[in-house]
């Protein structure tokens, strides 16, 4: 036992400083979103782009309701097989572009990665935000790298030309005109 703990100690040191780039059971991203979440209280939330569910499975008891909304068939369906025994989650199929949900009927819209797979992420963040009560919060994360990628395909198809770009300073600024443009 003493000799484990003394390696355990020494990994430890090894990485000290580092810690965050290291694998260690217990010091995940997860294992940390599932400490932090238990502080929550989210009133009701729409999960846009909810995938098979995931997000509403982990917050879905710190949630009034939660509505989950994606585009594809299979995929609402995985999340409805998911979700199948927990009474405050709804799964639905439609489009982040014009969901067809009421109006501030929601207290935090979350979009986790959905962006990127927009064609038209300021109508979509514009949605996102019609369907917010007053003072509620939108929660867009998204990977920069996929979202500028997109951006400059796009791009590409309208103007038929490449560009070369900073990706942290695009970001920025892609970031800032779609929060700007969705009002």
């Amino acid at each position: 036992v003493l000799d484990r703990r003394s390696q355990r100690r020494a990994w430890a040191d090894s990485v000290a400083g580092d810690m965050e780039r290291h694998y260690s059971p217990g010091r995940t991203w997860e294992a940390l979103a599932r400490g932090f979440v238990n502080l929550l209280e989210l009133g009701d939330v729409v999960d846009v782009g909810s995938g098979d569910g995931v997000v509403a499975e982990l917050v879905a008891p710190l949630a009034k309701s939660i509505t989950c909304i994606d585009a594809s068939p299979r995929v609402v369906e995985a999340a409805r097989k998911r979700l199948a025994g927990i009474r405050n989650v709804q799964v639905l199929e439609g489009d982040m572009h014009a969901t067809g949900l009421a109006a501030a009927r929601y207290d935090l819209v979350l979009m986790m990665h959905a962006l990127p797979y927009s064609e038209k992420p300021a109508v979509a963040v514009a949605e996102a935000a019609r369907l917010l009560r007053k003072g509620g919060r939108l929660l867009a994360c998204t990977l920069a790298w996929l979202a500028e990628k997109r951006r400059v395909e796009a791009e590409r198809r309208e103007r038929s030309r490449v560009l070369v770009v900073d990706d942290s300073v695009t970001t920025r600024r892609l970031e800032k005109n779609l929060l700007e443009g969705s009002g």
